[in-house]
């Protein structure tokens, strides 16, 4: 993402008056529980998980789609291809020109009009199955050159992302805003009024959409892994967004970590430390679906295994399936939570460390001093880019807003470990 800023805007959610939070190296989101943090990680994960992967998922249907059409004209032109006609010279020549390249500026839209062209040079009487191709062919193209098309399909995932994720803190006396950029970019903004989506604003423009991050994980607790079996033998949501029980950010992450890893890969990734703490390893079983860990030649089932080796497990097998690239955005939802102090140091520093690697992002939310003082120390010590924000009660009102500390950190420390000054001085004045 070449040195822009991705930044995400919202506005009356829940708890939540405002937050304007930048995604760029490590940010840490600090404060108490109920005030928010969670609410804006969920937020992001829902807008980027649906502008991102239905868009891909419309791009491999269309590249399916498209293939069978190339394909009956290449047959049609096997058939004419000695003949030498005025037919085959000018669907040859239209038929070099299809590429169904995803990437290229305007797919499918581009290929479409190529595709419109030769079926327009193509007499219906010439071939039975050529002629039932142009029909669908012309079915499909009006579907696929309907403005609305993409906006339709993106605005059924986030409205079932969202309502999974957010639904009961919408109020429906007030307008949630919802906005993500890229600089100056407006890549999708919308209202939620009365937990209906509408101003859906998407950008039209390929190369301006292809800066929103290509995959984002959101691990909100490790023990999720527990559950893997009944989650991956659940049926998946539907593509009409009917709502599921199951948030689609654990199964996201199930899908990630239990996929085959390339073997090949190990051996370049091995060096973040991920496969040296706090040692053993993680495999996962496709016959049971479930995971297992593996430790001086015993296997142990995963709900044997301590919440906080979970953790660690969790990232070593993002990186080995390779789901922790460049660009790529993993939330972590107060990860201190299951594990022990000298733990936390450890997580952080393959944090950091995995961070300076792959140029990814790192979203992390927390309610400890410790873990907070932790990031920044280490961070600076390893030269990682830290952004800090603190979760802070707005004037004269029940909500909180997402605060950006410029200077210092030091405003979370104090604010966090306010209860433990408390408590010492409990101690010290009974």
């Amino acid at each position: 993402m070449d040195n822009q800023t991705l930044s995400l805007q919202i506005e009356n959610i829940g708890k939540l008056k405002n937050a304007h939070l930048k995604i760029d190296g490590i940010s840490i989101i600090a404060g108490e529980n109920n005030t928010g943090k969670s609410t804006i990680c969920k937020a992001l994960y829902s807008i980027v998980n649906s502008v991102y992967f239905e868009l891909n998922s419309i791009n491999y249907e269309a590249i399916r789609l498209l293939s069978r059409f190339t394909d009956a004209i290449r047959t049609h032109l096997l058939k004419i291809r000695h003949t030498h006609s005025q037919e085959y010279i000018v669907l040859y020549a239209l038929y070099q020109e299809v590429d169904l390249n995803p990437y290229l500026p305007g797919f499918p839209h581009s290929v479409v009009d190529k595709l419109d062209r030769i079926f327009s040079h193509i007499d219906d009487t010439t071939d039975t199955q050529m002629t039932s191709e142009k029909m669908f062919f012309y079915r499909f193209k009006d579907s696929i050159k309907n403005l609305g098309y993409e906006s339709f399909v993106i605005e059924n995932r986030l409205y079932s992302n969202l309502d999974t994720a957010l639904g009961s803190l919408f109020n429906p006396n007030e307008t949630a805003n919802f906005k993500l950029k890229q600089d100056n970019i407006n890549l999708i903004s919308f209202r939620v009024n009365h937990r209906l989506i509408n101003s859906l604003t998407l950008s039209k423009n390929k190369a301006e959409r292809s800066l929103t991050p290509r995959n984002i994980t959101y691990i909100e607790s490790p023990m999720v892994l527990d559950f893997a079996n009944t989650i991956l033998r659940s049926p998946a949501k539907n593509e009409m967004g009917t709502k599921d029980k199951i948030q689609s950010y654990n199964r996201d992450l199930l899908e990630k970590i239990s996929r085959p890893h390339n073997q090949k890969h190990l051996g370049s990734i091995l060096g973040t430390g991920l496969a040296f703490f706090p040692g053993g390893d993680f495999s996962y079983d496709d016959l049971t679906k479930s995971f297992q860990y593996q430790i001086n030649h015993r296997t142990f089932d995963i709900g044997e295994v301590a919440t906080g080796i979970k953790s660690f497990g969790i990232l070593k097998l993002l990186v080995e399936n390779q789901f922790l690239r460049e660009g790529d955005v993993i939330i972590f939802d107060e990860p201190e939570v299951h594990l022990h102090p000298a733990w936390q140091i450890e997580f952080v520093k393959i944090i950091i460390g995995l961070q300076k690697r792959y140029n990814c992002y790192f979203i992390i939310t927390t309610h400890s001093p410790y873990f907070l003082e932790a990031l920044n120390v280490y961070g600076k010590k390893m030269n990682a880019p830290i952004n800090n924000y603190l979760t802070k009660k707005c004037a004269n009102s029940s909500k909180f807003e997402l605060v950006e500390l410029h200077e210092s950190y030091e405003e979370s420390i104090r604010s966090l470990a306010l209860p433990f000054l408390e408590l010492e001085n409990d101690i010290h004045n009974p």
